[in-house]
């Protein structure tokens, strides 16, 4: 069963100029206004990078390390905050306190009270809910059994799960099961042990079913249940995604937030590029994987990785990309698939794959919200750039999903323009004829903007983009499929 490869595209958006001035020291001030002039404060200076604003970010996560938060959204904020300091560090000592933080963030006291509304969110100390795909599914099965369980709610997986049961059953269990006329949740706990829970005990079923592992794959995909991964030590979280990455590179100047020359930034080389021996391989992909889970996603190139074959791409400022092709059984019969990680300082900022076919490459990419507003456009030249220099890739393509066909984010964040606008166009007849109207309505009122409507028209057709100009032909033979 092919998993929907759930890939929401990056938009740059614009740093805010006016400076914020820095709040009173008022002692008699409420506890809640406090806490939250001194957030917001915090996020005014992420985006900055001189001495005065690093001495000013240490004195605000002092303080802010106490659990005092208003309310989730809050909580949310700083968390996010945290992790963009850690990915872009202007310093040692701010560096040192942001991991600090969020090394104990799960046990803050204003997290533990919103909880319930931070369900999700993929915070350490929350819990996420998801239709895992079985390969997922099994690792996180096999990695923390004691916090995976099934969501109740829905009868018509309590339906499937009491048609599927007997199936995966020994004989003598599927005899009892028939006798005692138990089904779908009530059956499961009347099988599994005590100390199983309901969730740990399907998964073993499935394993041990005498059919193929397709078929296995088939049985846990069709069920289509949800799962509840309850937070539990080492389970993956967005708050301590990390894989060190070598030294750190600190942030001292402004970010990269200029719109790049394509065609002249993919002939510049990564800086190195190396295999990754047998552990350092495994642990890249379960960071991939933890990536998708904690942000409710799937990705086939993620879940089918080959430890065999990851490659490291350092591309300077602390930028490394990691691609991993896929295990030979899964592998198609002309493209070759990678799963690209891409780290910041360690952190993962951004995913995406690249199907490739002689010297095309159809791209998929996605910044994380989180570091949106930062360096998007020059961290997917940086992409495109790897594709050429490892695989000789001349030419690429942006399917429409990725642009905002049934992609209701992807409109929303106008991503059809932030590809347009790097030079990639569309090819189509009537795409084109679009595009041309819309740019000349721009260039007639500078405040033009597309409007959904027309950003979904737009993103009916591939955009295409040659280092040389010539025509490809990625993306034509291979669609995409829909998330």
């Amino acid at each position: 069963t092919a998993k929907p490869a759930i890939v929401v595209p990056a938009a740059a958006t614009r740093q805010a100029k006016s400076k914020v001035q820095r709040p009173p020291r008022n002692a008699d001030a409420p506890l809640k206004s406090s806490s939250s002039v001194l957030l917001a404060r915090l996020e005014s200076l992420v985006f900055r990078f001189d001495a005065d604003a690093a001495s000013e970010k240490r004195e605000l996560l002092a303080q802010l390390a106490e659990p005092r938060l208003p309310g989730a959204s809050a909580v949310l904020r700083l968390h996010e905050a945290l992790c963009f300091m850690r990915a872009y560090p202007d310093s040692p000592a701010v560096l040192s306190c942001v991991a600090r933080m969020l090394q104990v963030f799960s046990g803050r006291a204003d997290l533990r009270r919103q909880r319930a509304t931070l369900v999700d969110s993929g915070i350490a100390g929350t819990d996420i809910r998801y239709r895992f795909y079985w390969t997922n599914l099994r690792w996180l099965a096999a990695n923390w059994p004691e916090s995976l369980q099934l969501e109740r709610s829905d009868r018509e997986v309590a339906a499937r799960l009491s048609a599927a049961l007997p199936l995966l059953l020994t004989r003598e269990q599927a005899t009892w099961l028939r006798q005692s006329g138990s089904n779908g949740y009530a059956a499961l706990d009347s099988l599994r042990g005590d100390a199983e829970t309901d969730a740990a005990f399907l998964v073993r079923s499935i394993e041990s079913s005498p059919v193929d592992a397709r078929s296995r794959e088939f049985v846990s995909d069709t069920l289509d249940a949800t799962y509840v991964l309850r937070p539990g030590p080492g389970t993956p979280s967005r708050t301590l995604a990390h894989c060190a990455m070598g030294p750190v590179e600190f942030q001292k100047t402004a970010l990269r937030r200029e719109r790049p020359n394509l065609r002249k930034e993919i002939l510049i080389a990564p800086r190195s590029v190396r295999n990754a021996p047998p552990g350092e391989a495994r642990r890249l992909i379960d960071l991939a994987r933890g990536m998708m889970v904690t942000r409710a996603r799937d990705l086939d190139a993620f879940a089918y990785a080959d430890p065999r074959d990851v490659r490291i791409a350092y591309c300077g400022a602390g930028l490394a990309i990691a691609l991993n092709g896929v295990l030979p059984d899964r592998r198609a019969l002309v493209k070759a698939t990678y799963g690209c990680t891409i780290l910041k300082n360690g952190v993962p900022v951004g995913y995406g794959d690249l199907e490739l076919v002689g010297h095309s490459a159809a791209v998929a990419f996605n910044t994380f919200a989180s570091f949106r507003g930062a360096e998007s456009a020059w961290i997917f030249a940086r992409l495109l750039a790897t594709a050429h220099h490892l695989f000789g890739a001349r030419s690429f393509s942006l399917a429409p999903y990725q642009l905002g066909r049934d992609n209701t984010e992807a409109i929303a964040s106008g991503a059809w323009w932030f590809y347009a606008k790097l030079g990639f166009a569309p090819r189509e007849p009537d795409a084109k004829r679009l595009y041309a109207a819309e740019r000349s309505r721009i260039r007639a009122n500078a405040r033009h903007r597309s409007s959904a409507t027309t950003l979904i028209k737009l993103a009916s057709a591939p955009l295409y983009f040659d280092i040389d100009g010539r025509l490809a032909i990625a993306g034509t033979a291979f669609p995409r499929r829909p998330g």
